[in-house]
């Protein structure tokens, strides 16, 4: 991944841990999940809350890494198993 793209998506991550509903009905998927405590919400209701909540007094995303994700191949094995 280059450093534009991760630039890009650190700008996009700022823009989400700063904006209100608005920002999240731009930027997320139509059928996007979002796992907070407590909750599991579709955009629309990811859009509600923001907009309900008062946002953070500060916001520091500190040093930003790049972590592989995804699930496993469907030919890989676990701990010996299948």
């Amino acid at each position: 991944m280059s450093d534009v793209m991760i630039d890009e998506l650190l700008a996009i991550d700022d823009r989400l841990a700063r904006g209100a509903g608005a920002d999240y009905a731009e930027v997320l998927h139509d059928d996007a999940v979002v796992v907070v405590p407590g909750a599991v919400l579709d955009k629309a209701g990811c859009v509600v809350a923001m907009d309900a909540s008062p946002g953070w007094d500060e916001v520091d995303l500190g040093d930003a890494r790049l972590v592989s994700g995804g699930t496993p191949p469907p030919s890989s094995t676990r701990g010996g198993g299948s």
